[in-house]
């Protein structure tokens, strides 16, 4: 086997594991990023459910939804 076959050989061989560092970085950064903005909008959405019962409870509406008296 010729140098120039070595060389383009072992170019090939980065270029392949370059390629697979860069899906696995990818796919890793998003599965980071969606999971971080999950917990932001279950935060954002556990806050807003209990500002809505502080409200509702302040104009005296029962916070279950039922209207018995």
């Amino acid at each position: 086997m010729s140098l120039r076959a070595r060389v383009l050989a072992a170019m090939g061989a980065v270029v392949a594991l370059l390629v697979v560092v860069g899906v696995v970085v990818n796919r890793s950064t998003e599965h980071h990023l969606v999971a971080q903005i999950d917990e932001q909008l279950e935060r954002a959405s556990l806050r807003s459910t209990g500002l809505l019962r502080l409200a509702r409870a302040e104009e005296g509406v029962d916070p279950t939804g039922s209207n018995a008296p």
